[in-house]
């Protein structure tokens, strides 16, 4: 009698085994037929911190749209609004950081503690960039909120609608966001604004934005300027604030390094551009 119950115990835990690796699989098809979004991952546990602290007013005109899935990136999912004027960027969590986030690594490790000491410093880093670009950068980064911490005051939901078109009504209060201008992609922008004859007045405004932030004493820490830069109209804006230090050595050895697809490009595609180009090195 106890053999047959040994046995039935050991098929139900097998069967058991089968339907959570089964789950699994189907969470992690779902994932990507939805270009890795999970709305669970943008939520976290992580208590208050003083110096993740900002105070701005949340405009109710911009949340009162849906957004819709945009894109993904290093660190936040992007959602643009209905009207297409607002990106809203939500910071991405890695597991061991979410609500019951130590359910998903039960047996850790040294090498599981040094993931988590990575993790929690690049999120140290990159909220540390996102409070410095909104305090000194925010004009030149079409920024208009930023939400880092929990808080209770803000008693607004947002609607989220993913790539597969499910729908969610965020409580803002518990989430960590950021809103910016939309902006238009880089080069395809600077090709129009040529056409347009606007090329070396474009090129000026884009040495302009990176003189404005050196004079600062900010350095870029990931200058690629099909992703991380666009521009509002002719007008030349960061677009990822996420990788910014008051670290800046040398405003000319930056100017060169940030610039230096732009002039790969111009030498590609428009060269006789490039003498506006190192007028301004």
């Amino acid at each position: 009698m106890n053999l047959s119950r040994s046995k039935k115990l050991i098929s139900l835990l097998c069967l058991f085994c089968v339907w959570i690796i089964c789950l699994g699989l189907l969470d992690h098809k779902f994932l990507i037929g939805n270009k890795k979004f999970s709305i669970c991952h943008i939520y976290s546990d992580l208590p208050y911190k003083k110096s993740w602290e900002v105070k701005a007013p949340l405009s109710e005109e911009i949340v009162q749209q849906p957004f819709f899935y945009l894109g993904r990136g290093h660190q936040t999912y992007a959602f643009v609004s209905q009207d297409n004027r607002y990106v809203m960027k939500f910071y991405r969590f890695p597991s061991h950081l979410r609500p019951f986030g130590w359910l998903n690594h039960l047996f850790g490790g040294k090498r599981r503690r040094k993931v988590v000491d990575y993790n929690l410093q690049k999120l140290e880093m990159s909220f540390q960039s996102y409070k410095l670009a909104f305090e000194k950068l925010k004009e030149a980064s079409g920024l208009l909120y930023l939400h880092l911490n929990h808080t209770s005051n803000l008693k607004k939901r947002v609607h989220l609608i993913d790539h597969l078109g499910s729908s969610y009504h965020v409580n803002l209060d518990e989430v960590a966001f950021l809103i910016q201008k939309k902006e238009t992609p880089f080069f395809e922008t600077l090709e129009r604004l040529i056409e347009q004859g606007k090329g070396k007045k474009a090129i000026t405004n884009f040495f302009q934005l990176i003189d404005e932030r050196c004079r600062q004493g900010i350095s870029d820490k990931d200058p690629i300027l099909e992703k991380n830069y666009g521009w509002d109209g002719d007008r030349p804006l960061h677009l990822d604030v996420g990788r910014f230090a008051s670290d800046l050595k040398d405003a000319k050895e930056e100017r060169i390094r940030v610039t230096q697809s732009l002039k790969m490009w111009l030498e590609r595609e428009h060269p006789e551009l490039l003498p506006e180009y190192f007028a301004h090195l």
